[in-house]
Order: structure tokens, then sequence, then C-alpha cells
């Protein structure tokens, strides 16, 4: 350090650097992630049914939803769509599925109640359509939370 300090015009470029980051972090953390996280549905869904279902447990077919899972205060169990249709599934009354999931268990002759559907897009695979406010609607993707009989 005191040979950087010696000489004015060295720790002056480092400094800029380090402001210029500084910078773009904090915009980063307090502003444009922030307001991106609403699209996030594992995160929508966490809030729901931390909110209105407590203590029921939630079944999945495929979907992995980190965030989801972190933020909720109960049990994620995995399973299969041979469970569902077969009703051999019984660890959780409330199902996540994502759209194609919905289209496979119609067919089956599951019987379900749609409590909710969530629109959302994964952050961590951001892409211009998606950043673009005109074309976000296009690429968000529709999950639903349904109640198994």
């Amino acid at each position: 350090l005191p040979r950087f300090i010696g000489n004015a015009r060295s720790w002056f470029s480092y400094f800029r650097s380090g402001v210029a980051l500084l910078l773009v972090g904090l915009f980063l953390n307090l502003s444009f992630y922030p307001d991106l996280l609403k699209y996030q549905a594992g995160n929508q869904l966490a809030s729901f049914l931390n909110k209105n279902y407590p203590d029921q447990q939630l079944g999945r077919i495929s979907m992995y939803f980190p965030s989801g899972e972190f933020y909720m205060k109960q049990h994620v169990w995995q399973t299969d769509l041979l469970s569902i249709t077969n009703k051999t599934f019984n660890k959780a009354k409330l199902l996540y599925v994502t759209d194609e999931e919905l289209k496979l268990l119609e067919p089956n002759k599951v019987n379900f109640e749609t409590l909710n559907v969530f629109n959302g897009f994964p952050i961590t695979m951001l892409n211009l359509r998606f950043l673009n406010p005109a074309t976000r609607e296009q690429e968000l993707k529709k999950t639903y939370l349904l109640r198994l009989p």
C-alpha cells in the first residue's frame, strides 16, 4: 500500500474502479434484483402458502424451485405422475405443477381444484425479451397450485 500512496496517479484508477463497482453493486442489489424477485414464481408460491396454508404439506412432480423451498415453512415432497394418477401419493394434498404437467393430469382424469395461478420467470436466466416491459408477458410461464381430493 505505501508504494501506491507515493504516486498519486496509480492509486486513483483503483479508487475510481472501486467506486464504480460499489455503485453498480448497490444498484443491482437495492433496485434491479428486488424488482425482479416478484417474477419468481417460487417466491410467490412460498408467500401464498405461508399466509393461506401454513400447516399443509406441498408436493411437486418435477419442478425445482429453490427460492420457494427456502422461504416455505412446510416441506416439499417429490412425486411422479403415476403416483398422482393411481392416488398412491398421500404425503401432501397440495400440488405445485407446471403448465405441461397440468396438461398431463387432465387426460388422466385426476380430480383437483386450482387454488392459484402464478406467472413466473427464472430470474437467473435473464434475457432481453424479459427485460423489455413490452414483451415481458410473453416470457412468463404459468404454474399452478392445486388441491388434490
